[in-house]
């Protein structure tokens, strides 16, 4: 999954791969890999297996890695 800066995305998303860079309101759940690149804006918990994060990135919330 793809979201976009133009986007707002709502709710729990829950993917295998997921590339943010726009504002995101709710759970993410990326049972593998999760980028956060520079215009991201998450509140809310994020769970991930691996994760990237660009410098501009902003979370609000709790981050917890799911050992594979």
């Amino acid at each position: 999954m793809v979201s976009d800066r133009k986007e707002r995305d709502d709710g729990a998303i829950r993917v295998r791969h997921v590339i943010i860079n726009g504002k995101v309101s709710g759970p993410i759940h990326a049972q593998h890999y999760l980028e956060l690149q520079e215009k991201s804006q998450v509140y809310g918990e994020i769970d991930y297996g691996t994760i990237e994060i660009h410098l501009g990135a902003l979370v609000v919330g709790k981050m917890i890695h799911i050992a594979e």
